[in-house]
């Protein structure tokens, strides 16, 4: 689609001086997906200083491809009244990290978990770095918020995608796709 094809899209009917530059999106609905990890990241929040591990997932398959889910991890250990975080919640938490971590090929170690929230979530995020682009399958699950019934909770589960199909011949690149610099010219794709 062109820039121009999509400006007419975006703001037939929409008001620039008073509507919401969110009107229109969707979350990506409940369901499975097969998807990509792309990045491990530390967010931290500028208005309220939260902090979370953070995982960006891109949907590589079906209706939503394309379309990305940011995966918040909280890996704290107590809340913002500086009571104790429910068990089950920080349990949650770091299943939800180490099976991503399985699942990209990142060994992750007692030593990870040492420390404040921030140092481990930066421990985590290093540990991440290169190891991006693994495929996984993603389920999300929704569950009513009683305090915001148009927001309801969102949950993650991951799990292994099944084995590949494609044969590395089958594509483009072939099953070498590295250049000793020998190649010849009239092969390449471009």
């Amino acid at each position: 689609m062109s820039l121009l094809k999509a400006y007419k899209n975006a703001t037939n009917g929409w008001d620039a001086k008073k509507d919401n530059i969110n009107t229109g999106y969707e979350d990506i609905p409940a369901g499975d997906y097969t998807a990509i990890m792309n990045k491990a990241e530390h967010f931290v929040s500028k208005k309220s200083g939260f902090e979370a591990l953070t995982f960006d997932m891109q949907v590589i398959e079906g209706d939503y491809a394309g379309r990305h889910e940011r995966v918040f991890v909280n890996l704290a250990d107590t809340k913002k009244d500086g009571s104790k975080m429910p068990d089950f919640v920080v349990d949650r938490a770091i299943k939800t990290v180490a099976k991503v971590a399985a699942l990209s090929n990142v060994n992750l170690e007692d030593s990870d978990f040492d420390g404040n929230t921030t140092d481990v979530i930066e421990k985590i995020v290093e540990k991440f770095r290169g190891n991006e682009g693994a495929t996984v399958k993603m389920h999300i699950s929704e569950r009513p918020n009683k305090k915001d019934p148009d927001n309801p909770y969102r949950s993650y589960d991951f799990a292994e995608t099944p084995e590949s199909t494609i044969k590395d011949e089958d594509l483009p690149t072939g099953s070498n796709s590295s250049d000793d610099g020998t190649a010849n010219d009239d092969a390449l794709p471009f």
